[in-house]
C-alpha cells in the first residue's frame, strides 16, 4: 500500500524570495521576505488542517505539483477559452516553478517529512487558471 499525502492551497501561488540581508548598526541580519512566510504558512496550516495525526515520512519521498497561476488581464481568453477552461493552458510568467517548489518542500518540513533533504523525486508543471492554487502530493518512494 502506498502512502501520500494530498493537498490543495486555494490562493495565488507563490515562490520562494530569496533571504533578504540588511545592515543593523554593525550587525548584518538575514530574513525571509513578509509573503513567503506567509504563504509556507498558509501551507503548513492546511496540511495540519487535513492530517492532525500525521507522522512525517521517514524515508525518501517523491513531491508532485500543479501549480495553477492567475491568468493575466493581457492575455486573449477568448483565443484560450477551451484550455483555460479546463486548466490545461500553460504558464510561462511567474512565480517561477522552482521557487514554488521551494515553498512547498521548505513548508512541509517537519510535517510530510523530516527534513526536505530525503525528496529524491520531483515533479512540478505549471497552468493558467481562473482559480489559483496549488494541488500538492507528497508520498513515500516504495522500493
Amino acid at each position: 500500500m502506498r502512502k501520500y499525502f494530498f493537498l490543495v492551497v486555494p490562493g495565488q501561488p507563490i515562490g520562494k524570495a530569496r533571504a533578504r540581508t540588511v545592515k543593523a548598526g554593525n550587525k548584518f541580519i538575514s530574513f525571509t521576505p513578509k509573503n513567503t512566510r506567509c504563504y509556507e504558512a498558509t501551507i503548513r496550516q492546511f496540511f495540519a488542517a487535513l492530517y492532525p495525526a500525521a507522522v512525517p515520512f521517514a524515508g525518501p519521498v517523491y513531491i508532485t505539483a500543479n501549480v495553477y497561476v492567475q491568468l493575466p488581464n493581457s492575455r486573449d481568453k477568448k483565443k484560450d477559452k477551451e484550455k483555460i477552461d479546463a486548466d490545461k493552458l500553460r504558464a510561462t510568467g511567474r512565480p517561477d516553478t522552482d521557487n514554488c517548489l521551494k515553498s512547498f518542500t521548505d513548508a512541509l518540513a517537519g510535517l510530510a517529512y523530516r527534513n526536505d533533504s530525503q525528496v529524491v523525486t520531483i515533479h512540478v508543471e505549471k497552468f493558467y487558471s481562473r482559480r489559483p492554487r496549488a494541488e500538492i502530493e507528497v508520498g513515500e518512494v516504495v522500493g
